[in-house]
């Protein structure tokens, strides 16, 4: 205990922030690696936490900025990953039914639906069920400028779904990377291939294109190196397994951890093409990934395979995006943007048969397309305001056209026509924002949204900032908002039919933020944080959505909580580091009586105030030394100290367990349920990455990765702590990768 102690003291004195790193060579970019911090944090720019150019230092909101250097020298072999080694307060759960899932600042549930996320500030959630499913799995980054992450709440700029947060992913165009570049990646332990090719070209009088295509053949990481533990004792085909061991892979048919869907090529290939004020780029992106088994899906609670004819689930993924953004030059249309965009997303989900072979033609697929127009208009005078709308019209419940299977499923009603015809929504959106600079030390930031859809009522989402200098290098801001997140469309379409009170996500949340620099080379940010959330989750308990499994998305009641972050930037000459240490607190969770089959906390049912697959304190450190002209060393480190939401998860399902006389409710509580004493994965997790980068020459460079160092001393520190089924738990493969970059 003391050295736990010690060690939370050590990093309550250490910070990170916006973390201002090298990136990709162009003079710009080298002009502005020689300012300093201070002067950075007074460049206005576009900023994913506003709708009007803005200052770092009058940002509305807590952002974490990744360059393209940054995601370099991670060795980050997926943008999650990166997420994770960056974002304070951003955590990743493992999930049994689909691909891992992030969350932020104790928001967290089975579903990608707390965080948007975006390509050049296009939406790519999957409104229809899943979310922010894409972008975030893939090796290949070589077409990523940079990531800007808004951690908390955004629905006043982007609308409803940026409950949890906002990640903005923005791609380079032809003249920021000119010339041919070839990446080659291998990774052992963890296995995967992938190949990069990026084309840009400057075509003179304001013009570029940029061309790009990744692919990966992603195996990842077998049980030998990335064991399932399961933390019940359980018999399955008299093969005995104890709390704490590891299931038996052949029996269990255990897929590699993160290997890709249906084993097909992990896919990512991008057009940009700009002309002075006008911008058009077309992506495509293909996805996903084999999930483990889950203890107990059937009634044998000691059966890891999901039915009597399938092992383990798989989803996947493939969206076609084309966007278009126009800047007349006309004076009576100055400073206004235009933009349209098409988007084509499927999202699929199958199950492999126990004797290993796939049986894709069963999918059940989510088909939806989107046409989007926005138009926002800019007025600079001694004040900033933006005033825009915007409008979309969705066709949704489509048959597949990227995957082979049947359009129904437990999530769609067949009302909605067994032929592919799906149904249309339409949305409405106004919003404004307006920044007043009150003295030269003092602005109020003032901004709304309006939000108008078929199936809700008006949601309304307001925010406010004031922002104080304190001094040329003291800033202190007080923010407050409202932000609404809409139930999935198919949930929205369900309650029609069922004539049920539709029922919409609601965060009301204050936050107060001090940053400071501290030198030339420094800069503390710290914020405290306040959210009440009215929450909608899974839950096992409520009807069949369709007459099949039992179980729903819904209201489950409203929680607060609390919490700070306080992070240090350090970056002079050949040295880089940043460290972040971040602490949420449940305070309050009071549950609807409809909601006792939810798994968000087991505080409702008299445990303590924690949510179920969340670590309340996290530390996380970046390190860069550049030895000399052509190597440099990096090492990331990131702790999550403890999770005492998995244990008391855990010990309730166990004791209900016993309590209970109804055999169906037995195995339920059974699958969840943990043996008694057993806590191991409440333990600390803690995962360390060492990379090398070796300029060989001036076109050829090479990185060597290690990920998960620890694992080879203690495997169980490497443990990811898994949604619902908290008792158990997957162990991260240590492994190694390799890069090869050449530039021609």
């Amino acid at each position: 205990m003391k050295k736990f102690t010690f060690y939370i003291l050590l990093i309550n004195f250490s910070f990170i922030g916006h973390p201002y790193a090298w990136s990709e060579t162009n003079e710009s970019l080298d002009n502005l690696l020689n300012l300093s911090l201070d002067q950075l944090r007074n460049i206005r720019v576009k900023s994913s936490a506003s709708a009007i150019k803005i200052a770092p230092r009058e940002e509305p909101s807590a952002v974490t900025i990744i360059t393209k250097e940054m995601l370099n020298s991670s060795g980050a072999r997926r943008l999650e990953e990166a997420l994770e080694i960056f974002v304070p307060n951003f955590q990743i759960s493992s999930h049994n039914v689909g691909q891992d899932k992030g969350g932020i600042r104790g928001m967290t549930t089975d579903r990608d639906n707390k965080i948007l996320t975006l390509v050049n500030g296009k939406i790519m959630n999957h409104v229809m069920s899943i979310g922010g499913f894409t972008e975030k799995i893939f090796p290949m980054l070589d077409d990523i400028k940079q990531v800007e992450v808004v951690r908390g709440a955004g629905a006043a700029v982007w609308g409803p779904g940026a409950i949890a947060g906002v990640i903005n992913i923005i791609t380079f165009d032809g003249s920021e990377v000119l010339g041919t570049k070839v990446t080659l990646k291998l990774g052992a332990a963890e296995e995967f291939q992938s190949f990069e090719l990026r084309n840009g070209q400057d075509l003179g009088d304001g013009k570029s294109l940029l061309f790009y295509l990744g692919f990966s053949n992603y195996n990842g990481a077998s049980t030998e190196y990335s064991p399932l533990i399961s933390g019940q004792d359980v018999n399955f085909e008299n093969i005995q397994v104890n709390a704490g061991g590891e299931v038996n892979p052949d029996i269990n048919k255990i897929p590699n951890y993160y290997a890709a869907f249906d084993d097909k090529l992990l896919i990512k290939a991008n057009v940009r093409y700009r002309d002075n004020n006008f911008d058009s780029w077309l992506r495509f992106t293909q996805g996903g990934m084999k999930s483990a088994p889950r203890r107990g899906k059937e009634i044998d609670s000691n059966n890891w395979n999901n039915a009597l004819d399938g092992s383990h689930r798989e989803n996947g993924y493939a969206q076609l995006t084309w966007f278009n953004e126009y800047k007349p030059q006309h004076e009576f249309l100055s400073d206004t943007t235009f933009s349209f965009s098409y988007d084509r997303t499927e999202f699929v989900k199958t199950q492999e048969g126990i004797d290993g072979s796939s049986i894709s033609e069963t999918n059940n697929t989510f088909g939806e397309e989107e046409l989007f127009l926005k138009a926002v208009k800019v007025f600079e005078t001694q004040h900033s305001y933006v005033l825009g709308v915007d409008f979309s019209y969705n066709r949704l419940g489509l048959k597949s056209k990227f995957f082979k299977g049947q359009r129904t499923s437990d999530e769609i009603d067949a009302i909605d026509g067994e032929f592919g015809n799906g149904w249309k929504t339409i949305n409405y959106a106004l919003f404004g924002e307006g920044l007043f600079r009150l003295t030269p030390n003092s602005s109020l930031l003032l901004g709304a949204r309006f939000d108008d859809h078929r199936y809700t009522d008006l949601l309304f989402s307001p925010r406010a900032a004031f922002i104080h200098n304190i001094s040329p290098t003291d800033t202190l801001k007080f923010m407050a908002n409202i932000s609404h997140r809409r139930s999935s469309e198919s949930n929205l379409r369900q309650s029609l039919h069922r004539n049920k009170a539709v029922e919409n996500e609601q965060i009301k949340t204050a936050e107060v933020m001090y940053s400071k620099v501290m030198s030339s080379n420094m800069l503390l940010e710290t914020n405290i944080f306040y959210n009440e959330v009215e929450l909608l989750s899974w839950n096992n308990s409520a009807p069949s959505q369709s007459g099949n499994a039992q179980g729903a998305i819904q209201y489950i009641g409203t929680y607060t909580n609390t919490g700070g972050e306080i992070n240090l930037t350090y970056k002079k000459d050949h040295d880089y580091w940043s460290v972040a240490h971040a602490y949420t607190k449940l305070l309050d969770f009071t549950m609807t009586e409809d909601g006792f089959g939810q798994d968000f906390s087991a505080y409702p049912y008299g445990k303590g105030k924690y949510v179920t697959a969340w670590s309340d304190w996290q530390s996380k450190l970046t390190y860069r030394r550049q030895i000399n002209d052509t190597i440099s060393f990096d090492t990331s480190l990131r702790i999550f100290w403890q999770f005492n939401g998995a244990k008391d998860w855990g010990e309730y399902n166990y004791e209900q367990s016993i309590l209970t006389e109804n055999l169906d409710n037995q195995a339920n509580f059974e699958k969840l349920s943990s043996k008694p004493g057993y806590d191991k994965m409440s333990d600390m997790s803690a995962y360390w990455n060492i990379g090398y980068n070796h300029i060989l020459s001036k076109s050829l460079n090479l990185r060597i990765d290690l990920h998960n160092v620890l694992g080879w001393f203690d495997k169980d520190l490497n443990k990811r702590n898994v949604i619902k089924r908290t008792a158990d738990y997957r162990l991260l493969a240590p492994a190694i990768s390799l890069t090869l970059s050449y530039q021609i």
